[in-house]
Parts: structure tokens; sequence; C-alpha cells
């Protein structure tokens, strides 16, 4: 504690934080390792560096996202198609890696301007069952990268505290199989309306253009945001959430009409030392025209996840969570059905 204090004196906040991990680590008690956390998020709030890491390993059913079917009608002709090894779901381990850093500009008792960098990648490992179906593939065919920046600011579109919004500017890169793939170009911008402490409505904005830099081909979208979160009598979270997606693009794959509506339960008070944190959505996607069907494609997707966090299994911090997913989609055309069911594990901050 007192090593951490002389740095953040000293204004090595990031060096400080550590230190009060340790602290909340080694703290003789309770009531000190409150001490030390409370410490920490004073400090985390006044260091303009923020930093975050994330690691996870997610067994799926569905690597690839590949199609649940061995065989589909191609071109409305009334037979089927065998499809490939690689055109089928397979399943493997996919494997996690990012970090955001964030700078803080400037800050006030009205905005706050941030930069922030982030790096992300996925790669995967095929099960002995999907090496057999598809031989020739390997797990980084399917990996995947992104390089970004990040300009954001946070403020009050009125002079009182009930209308917080958000404005971000970003770009970044892509990879596909270690290849770039497409770069992009997105602002967003959202306003919320607080009602009542810890309850607001928000609605949203966005616009991104996506150049290829591969046989890809370039796309623009719009999306529309718009939902409700409300906060129980006992601190749980619920919010409610939809999205509207207009892609424009040439290639009728990136081409497309989306509406999702979305619902999430968050128990904020852990349950014998688990905090769990679940939400479903369901979504209903429209292709005008497709390059195997003269009537188009119709995807309608449902999805589910849920989050628990140990937080009785702490070191320095730091705890470990299991989230499960599960998605399956349905399509006028065989090819686009899928399923998939996966497992991840991961470890995140308890405060």
């Amino acid at each position: 504690m007192v090593m951490a204090q002389a740095l953040s004196s000293n204004g090595a906040k990031t060096r400080a934080q550590l230190w009060l991990r340790r602290a909340a680590q080694n703290a003789p008690s309770e009531e000190f390792k409150q001490i030390a956390i409370r410490d920490f998020r004073y400090v985390q709030k006044s260091n303009p560096w923020a930093t975050e890491l994330s690691f996870s390993a997610s067994p799926s059913s569905n690597i690839n996202n590949g199609s649940a079917r061995s065989s589909t009608r191609l071109f409305d002709l009334p037979f089927e198609f065998q499809l490939s090894g690689a055109a089928r779901a397979l399943s493997g381990i996919q494997y996690n890696a990012g970090i955001a850093t964030r700078y803080r500009l400037s800050e006030n008792e009205r905005s706050q301007n941030d930069l922030l960098v982030r790096l992300d990648h996925r790669t995967y490992t095929m099960s002995p069952e999907a090496k057999v179906l598809a031989p020739n593939a390997k797990g980084a065919d399917f990996a995947f990268s992104t390089a970004s920046l990040s300009y954001i600011r946070r403020g009050f579109s009125t002079a009182g505290l009930e209308f917080p919004n958000q404005f971000e500017i970003s770009g970044g890169r892509t990879w596909y199989a270690q290849k770039p793939f497409m770069q992009y170009a997105r602002f967003s911008f959202t306003q919320n309306y607080v009602f009542a402490t810890g309850n607001f409505v928000f609605g949203g904005v966005s616009r991104e253009v996506q150049k290829s830099m591969s046989a890809r081909e370039d796309a623009d979208s719009w999306n529309l945001s718009g939902g409700v979160r409300v906060t129980t009598n006992n601190q749980d979270r619920v919010t409610f959430s939809v999205n509207a997606k207009k892609s424009n693009s040439i290639d009728s794959n990136l081409d497309f009409q989306q509406i999702t509506l979305s619902a999430r339960y968050a128990v904020v008070r852990p349950i014998a030392g688990v905090s769990i944190d679940f939400g479903m959505s369901v979504s209903k996607k429209d292709h005008e025209t497709s390059r195997f069907s003269r009537f188009g494609r119709q995807d309608n997707t449902i999805s589910f996840d849920a989050t628990r966090v140990f937080n009785r299994i702490e070191y320095f911090g730091f705890s470990p969570s299991i989230t499960l997913t599960a998605s399956q989609t349905a399509s006028t055309i065989g090819l686009y059905e899928s399923s998939s069911v996966g497992f991840r594990f991961g470890i995140q901050s308890s405060f």
C-alpha cells in the first residue's frame, strides 16, 4: 500500500495499480482487501492509461461457420449437391487473444476524450473428426486478426446529466488466414436518456465503409439501434435492444437487410460466489439476390449465451469465467444453414 501510494503520487499510476493488486492479494483481512480495492479504483479513475488483456479458449462444434448439412439444393435445381468438407461445420477449439490500450487525452466534468488502440487475434485447432472431414484444411486457414485505432468522446447533450452521449470514429485493418482481408472506417453516435438511477433508454446510429484488400468485394452499411436498460430492486440489470442494419455491396452475400432483437439479464450480486450474465437474440436477414437462387436468400438466426464468473476463485484480482454459446441459423438455401455450440474459458478482472 505504501509503495502504491508513492508510485501514484509520482505519476506512475499503472505501476501503482499493479502494487494495489498485490496488496489486495496479500491483505491480512477482508477489510484491508476492500481498502486496497477502493484505492485501486481511485487510481484507475485518475490514470490516463488503461490497458485490458483478454485470453480465452473455446471448444466449438462449428469453428468455420460451415453448413450443418452435407448436401444442398442450388440454382433452384431439383436435386442435391454434395458439399465439400471445408464447406461443412468443422469442430475444434478457438483461441482468442487481445489487447486494448486507452489513453485519455482530456477530461473535465462534462466530457472525456480518449484514444483507443486495439489488437485482436483468433485462431483454431481442428478436431480429429474435422481433419477427416476436411483433410486439406487446417485451423490457421480460418484465423482472423484485427488492428484498430479509435477516437472516443463521452459527454452530455444538455446542461444536465440525464442526456449522456458517446461519439466514436474508428479505422482498422483485418487479416484472414494471415493475409490482408479488408480495411474499414466507422463512425457512431449514441444518445442516452437517464430517467432514473441505473435506468435509461438509448438510441444510436453508425456508418461503416469497408474496402477490400482481397478477393472479397467492398461493402458499406448503416446501423440503427435502440433499447432500454432497467435496474431491478435487487440491482440486477435487464436490457432490451433492437438493431437494424442495411449493407450494400455488389456481392450478394454482403448485400442485405437485417433486424435483430436482443435481451440480456445480469445478476449483479453473486449467487454462491458465482456471477451470472445471460442473453438471447433473434435476427432475420434478407438478401434480395443470391448467386444460388433467383428468389434471393432469407436467414433466421437464434442465439443464446450465458457467462458464469467464479468470484471466490481469485488471484491478484482475476477470476475464471465460463461462457456457454449456442446458435442456429435456418436459411432458404441449405448451404447457409448452420448450428454451433461452444464453451469459452476465460479470465477477467473482479475489480
